[in-house]
């Protein structure tokens, strides 16, 4: 499985509607559209190869910033790809693995297809 990161900067350069809409939506449906778009116009970058064994819920756990950089002393089962320090995994962000890929929403996952 992979972690890819939503680039913010380029995000919100494309505007604030777009970017609350892969950040802060309730609306899975509108999520998964905004998401489709964002991985296609390449606002997403890797920043881990993750055990396809874990648990999406324990892979965003994981990668927050809580009380350490998750990047320079990963959990098992997280590599890195690249150099740290990464952000906090949060909504917004994106899980790809054999099931296909995944925005991270306020209401949970969300499967979409770019």
């Amino acid at each position: 499985m992979e972690l890819w990161h939503l680039n913010y900067e380029k995000s919100v350069e494309r505007g604030a509607d777009r970017h609350l809409a892969l950040t802060l939506s309730h609306d899975g449906d509108a999520a998964a559209k905004a998401a489709a778009e964002a991985f296609r116009s390449g606002l997403y970058y890797k920043v881990a190869l993750v055990d396809d064994a874990m648990p999406p819920r324990r892979v965003f756990s994981l990668t927050q910033h809580v009380d350490f950089d998750w990047s320079g002393a990963p959990a098992e089962g997280i590599t890195p790809i690249g150099e740290g320090p990464f952000r906090s995994t949060s909504s917004g962000d994106v899980l790809v693995g054999e099931d296909g890929h995944f925005i991270m929403t306020t209401g949970g996952l969300v499967k979409f297809t770019p």
